[in-house]
C-alpha cells in the first residue's frame, strides 16, 4: 500500500505544481517524507535528500509569497490611511516604504501567487497617475 500511496502522492504533487497551489505541493511533500521515514519502500539513496530539496524550495517560495502578500495588503492599508498621494511628500514617503519593504530577490519570482502579489504590489505604487 505504501508504494501505490506514494504513486498517488507523486500524481497530486504534478497536479498541484501545474496548478500553482502551493500549499497542497507541501503537503504531499510532508506525506511523501513521512513514508519514506517510516523505512518501509527502501527506494533510492539519494530520496531523503531529494525530498529535502524540494521541501526547501517549497518553503521559500511560501515565504516569498507571503512576503509579496503582505506588501501589496501593507500599500492598501497605506492609501486606505492616507489617500492618494498629494503632493511631493506623500509620494516619498511611499516610495520609500515601497522599496524598503520590497524583497531584493523578486527575480527569482516564477510562479502564479508570487507575480500576482509582485503585480498587485507595483499596481498600487500608481500615485497620483504617476507609475514609479
Amino acid at each position: 500500500m505504501y508504494l501505490q500511496s506514494l504513486k498517488t502522492l507523486d500524481r497530486i504533487k504534478e497536479l498541484a505544481k501545474a496548478n500553482n497551489q502551493v500549499t497542497f505541493l507541501l503537503q504531499v511533500l510532508f506525506f511523501e517524507k513521512t513514508i519514506e521515514s517510516l523505512h518501509i519502500t527502501r527506494s533510492m539513496q539519494d530520496r531523503a535528500d531529494q525530498l529535502a530539496g524540494e521541501t526547501d524550495a517549497v518553503n521559500e517560495q511560501l515565504r516569498m509569497i507571503g512576503r509579496l502578500s503582505n506588501l501589496s495588503l501593507e500599500l492598501y492599508s497605506w492609501y486606505i490611511r492616507n489617500g492618494v498621494a498629494r503632493n511631493e511628500k506623500d509620494e516619498e514617503a511611499v516610495r520609500e516604504f515601497f522599496e524598503k519593504q520590497l524583497p531584493t530577490d523578486i527575480s527569482g519570482c516564477q510562479g502564479f501567487y508570487e507575480k500576482l502579489y509582485l503585480y498587485q504590489s507595483f499596481s498600487g505604487m500608481r500615485i497620483s497617475g504617476r507609475t514609479f
